[in-house]
């Protein structure tokens, strides 16, 4: 068989390739593949590729992914367990996006919970790049997780949730759906809204999925010259955050119990987790925009200030959204 000279070049490139090595790329890309994960790339992180690989479980991630979180999770209690308990949290949440099975999203929301708040040791410094990816699973995941009917509703109740490896038992702490004289409904979750606008958005990152809650205002006040009447679109910021007890023992046992509060912005900043206090996340720019979202005030405002619609023949403070 003859050679040409150009596949003797190639041929020649070939063999002086060797099997380790690097490829420059621009500062973006070599970024995106140190920081990637499963929320901003659609594909795992790699330190959670990392645990597959070690344990020779990529191919059954592949394949059939529940055998491979399960046999993630038989390394929990080893030397390991912080890194395998970010590793499940990664991939429940890559299984659940892909299956749409709320028991992984939940199950994702405890791992991570896990990994960041353990009962006893140190918990991972929060120069830990994992600490961040790990935060943004178990908000996601947990909005997710009880998601209602509705798009983007959340249900909050108390019972019992099945869980891949157990039964996750909520309780919900009802003094915290308070606003005011007035009880918090219809919860919405703002992680999935983009805003138009708006200059800025103002938000806190911190634990908890943000949400945007309704008021309940059937019982309002009469209207009187001393009210703040409280408009039917009105919406609150808060956060909701499950609590979970001795969370690595839990997540071993299965049998995992945890409460379930709502925050508003204006009451708690931060609360105390693991014997540290970490900021609770808000998202007071999505709430006002969804608020506003469609609200007839933008069709009557002109017309009112025009014809004097605006008169009402009272001192007062009013609500217009």
């Amino acid at each position: 068989m003859r050679v040409t000279p150009i596949a003797l070049v190639a041929l020649l490139a070939l063999a002086c390739a060797t099997p380790v090595g690097v490829k420059r790329v621009d500062d973006q890309t070599a970024h995106r593949a140190l920081t990637g994960n499963v929320l901003s790339e659609g594909e795992p992180s790699t330190f959670s590729k990392t645990q597959l690989l070690r344990l020779g479980l990529w191919d059954t991630y592949e394949d059939t992914p529940d055998d491979a979180l399960e046999a993630l999770r038989a390394g929990l209690g080893g030397p390991f367990e912080s890194s395998l308990l970010f590793a499940l949290a990664e991939l429940s949440f890559d299984r659940a996006q892909r299956s749409g099975r709320r028991d992984l999203y939940l199950a994702s929301a405890v791992y991570a919970y896990a990994f960041a708040f353990p009962e006893s040791g140190e918990p991972p410094g929060r120069f830990d790049a994992r600490t961040r990816i790990a935060m943004d699973l178990y908000n996601q995941a947990l909005a997710l997780g009880l998601a209602g009917d509705e798009p983007l509703s959340i249900r909050l109740e108390s019972g019992d949730h099945a869980l891949p490896f157990g039964v996750l038992q909520i309780e919900l702490e009802e003094d915290g759906l308070q606003w005011g004289d007035h009880r918090l409904e219809v919860f919405t979750r703002t992680s999935a809204f983009e805003l138009r606008g708006l200059r800025n958005r103002y938000r806190q990152p911190g634990i908890g999925a943000a949400l945007a809650a309704g008021l309940d205002i059937r019982n309002q006040p009469p209207d009187t010259s001393r009210s703040l009447r409280i408009a039917p679109r009105m919406q609150v910021s808060v956060t909701m955050l499950l609590r979970i007890e001795q969370p690595r023992r839990s997540v071993a046992s299965g049998e995992i119990a945890a409460r379930l509060a709502i925050f508003t912005d204006f009451t708690e900043p931060s609360i105390e987790l693991g014997g540290q206090q970490v900021p609770l996340e808000y998202d007071p720019s999505a709430a006002l925009a969804f608020q506003l979202e469609g609200a007839p005030i933008w069709a009557f405002e002109l017309r009112g200030y025009l014809s004097g619609a605006f008169q009402t023949g009272q001192d007062g403070l009013y609500a217009l959204a």
